[in-house]
């Protein structure tokens, strides 16, 4: 319990290192100005994201984009992120870099996610930082940062953690029984 209450004013700390430690490793692209701009963002990333833009500034709601083939449904397409916040708040910047600032911010959140599912491990805020940095960080993050779509999925799986192991023990004290009564048994005849 003491080491608990020692503990606790260390985790904003914690969190706020990790997301420091991925914009660090990602400095050049935190730099204003900077975005990835690989083959498939050119040609795929930044064109979607700009015709969002287009489609939102023109006032329409952004379900079809009339602009690319005979049409493309914005809403049903997981490459423009319509459901998803950071979207929306990066919106507002050019293509490239707000496609960019997104992705950055998905690393950090998964940083910090991972460092929060190491508070509910029991941890310490240091143990969490090496965790969210690693998390974050990992070669299966970086290497798909040019699918940015990879990171904004992957991005909330340290904090779906929690709520998964906290269903997995109420499941699992709702399935105990408690042990069958064995029927008395006779000693045998002498």
């Amino acid at each position: 319990m003491k080491q608990a209450s020692a503990t606790a004013g260390g985790w904003p700390f914690a969190y706020a290192a990790s997301a420091a430690l991925v914009l660090l490793f990602h400095y050049r692209l935190a730099l204003p100005g900077r975005a990835l701009v690989a083959n498939d963002f050119r040609a795929l990333f930044i064109p979607l994201r700009s015709g969002l833009s287009q489609t939102v500034h023109a006032g329409e709601w952004p379900l079809w984009q009339r602009g690319m083939f005979l049409g493309y449904p914005i809403l049903g397409d997981i490459q423009f992120q319509l459901f998803n916040p950071l979207t929306w708040l990066t919106l507002p910047l050019e293509a490239a870099r707000g496609v960019t600032v997104q992705s950055l911010l998905e690393l950090c959140l998964a940083a910090c996610g991972m460092a929060y599912w190491m508070k509910q491990r029991g941890l310490r805020p240091v143990e969490g930082v090496f965790a969210g940095a690693c998390f974050a960080l990992s070669l299966k993050e970086t290497v798909h940062l040019h699918h940015w779509t990879f990171a904004s999925s992957t991005c909330a799986w340290p904090t779906a953690m929690p709520p998964c192991k906290w269903c997995a023990t109420v499941a699992s004290l709702a399935a105990w029984r408690p042990p069958a009564r064995q029927p008395m048994q006779r000693p045998p005849p002498a």
